[in-house]
């Protein structure tokens, strides 16, 4: 049995946690002990970037988690997402795991934008920059499942 260190984010929550777990555990009891109470069997788990959920029925080594892995979990199963960018908009569907890093580099391709270009560039969530290992599903909460982002360098975006 070994240990492992990962990253939980959550619906509704900018603020990842860290849990400790064994790599016996199974997924469900991932979700049990990480989610709001009452909910835990309408919750389910992402790796991040990955587009399906975890099967709740396998152990965290079966699942193929590593340390330091950053997990979802939440009720979303697609999120609907609007990144503007210059009075334009990029309108996707993507898997409530999904960073940022990753909506950002879709951004930019849609946008015609080369790396080199917007590497100044942040996305933006009600007027504060989101960090690039933030995860889309904890911008959200269930029934919604909708996040509209802006895509801009730090001195464009005023308060």
């Amino acid at each position: 049995m070994k240990k492992l260190k990962l990253f939980i984010h959550v619906s509704n929550s900018q603020k990842y946690t860290t849990a400790e777990v064994d790599d016996d555990l199974l997924i469900s009891q991932l979700i049990k002990e990480n989610s709001q109470a009452g909910i835990s069997e309408e919750v389910d788990a992402y790796l991040e970037d990955q587009e399906e959920g975890l099967d709740k029925k396998i152990t965290v080594s079966k699942a193929d988690l590593k340390n330091g892995d950053h997990v979802f979990l939440g009720r979303c199963k697609k999120v609907s997402v609007s990144i503007n960018y210059a009075g334009k908009s990029f309108p996707l569907s993507v898997s409530p795991a999904t960073s940022m890093k990753k909506l950002k580099k879709e951004a930019l391709k849609y946008f015609g934008i080369d790396e080199v270009s917007g590497a100044d560039l942040l996305l933006w969530y009600n007027n504060e920059p989101l960090d690039m290992r933030q995860i889309i599903g904890s911008l959200t909460e269930f029934p919604t499942c909708s996040v509209s982002l802006v895509l801009a360098t730090k001195n464009d975006v005023n308060g």
